[in-house]
């Protein structure tokens, strides 16, 4: 099979699909799905991390597979990011979401949008913002999962909505420390380190919901806006050790509540309800064994 000119860069922390889209775009053609179908490989396989598939656009491109091996891909009913699991719930694979200002400042002088690329950061439903220019972000859902898998479809479509964007969120530390944890191998003793991606973003944003909200927050009907600050109210605790964890649930279960055997979710409301939803997950345990102890003392 021939090799192409790679017409378009191919970035750090870029899924793979998004390179196939701008690759796409950039040759002139109507959307990645027809260039997978030119090159007899499956986009839909490519976005999923398929080896037949991955080996092709490998081929065409001239980049390694190990470079290519990068972005979100479905196993089973879960998503796997960068090597990160985490349940379909966190994720929104089948909808495009993205920074307005990251796009502008990517099409360069020449305004040329098949230079904008995505970020696999933004596939996290808990990234409502950028960290780098304090913008919300964007999501576009097309007309079919291929459309709103094809960034630079996406892009082309909607780029005088992109453009006019004016919504304004100030990132709090949770945003850098999410995009950091997914893009690098993080190796680290810290506490919220060692637990896996899922249960770091999640024990975190839920913590800081409680602390804000109180122990029974309507978690659905939160802003971007209320997320946000509870992702900067959790971050802080959980980022400053398993000590300051325990400190802040000690307060949480000092409320008063009827006498006799105490259940986590009677003591810690919403908080408990969380995170045994994913007993099973790794990580989860370790977090209700905590709970579990600050209750017992």
């Amino acid at each position: 099979m021939s090799t192409i000119r790679p017409v378009v860069k191919f970035n750090p922390g870029e899924p793979v699909g998004s390179f196939c889209s701008r690759l796409a775009a950039a040759y002139g053609l109507r959307s990645a799905s027809y260039f997978a179908e030119l090159f007899e490989f499956s986009f839909w396989g490519l976005l999923n991390g398929g080896p037949r598939d991955m080996r092709i656009f490998a081929e065409i491109t001239g980049v390694p597979t190990t470079r290519l091996d990068v972005g979100v891909a479905s196993v089973g009913r879960d998503v796997m990011i960068n090597g990160h699991r985490f349940a379909r719930r966190f994720v929104d694979p089948l909808r495009c979401r993205l920074c307005p200002q990251c796009v502008i400042d990517g099409m360069g002088p020449q305004h040329n949008p098949t230079r904008s690329y995505s970020k696999v950061e933004w596939a996290l439903k808990s990234m409502r913002c950028c960290p780098i220019h304090d913008r919300e972000l964007m999501t576009f859902k097309g007309r079919t999962w291929q459309d709103s898998a094809d960034f630079a479809w996406v892009v082309r479509e909607n780029l005088k909505l992109i453009e006019r964007s004016t919504s304004q969120l100030r990132s709090s530390p949770f945003e850098p420390y999410v995009s950091l944890r997914l893009n690098e191998d993080l190796v680290s003793d810290a506490w919220l380190d060692a637990l896996p991606l899922q249960t770091a973003i999640h024990f975190t944003e839920t913590l800081g919901a409680v602390m804000r909200h109180g122990s029974e927050p309507d978690l659905e009907t939160l802003t971007s806006s209320e997320w946000v600050d509870a992702g900067r109210e959790g971050i802080a605790v959980t980022s400053a050790g398993l000590a300051a964890v325990k400190e802040v649930l000690h307060e949480i279960a000092s409320r008063p509540m009827p006498r006799g055997r105490k259940s986590l979710t009677m003591v810690f409301g919403r908080l408990a309800a969380e995170v045994l939803e994913f007993e099973n997950d790794p990580g989860y345990r370790e977090v209700i064994s905590i709970m579990r102890e600050v209750v017992g003392e």
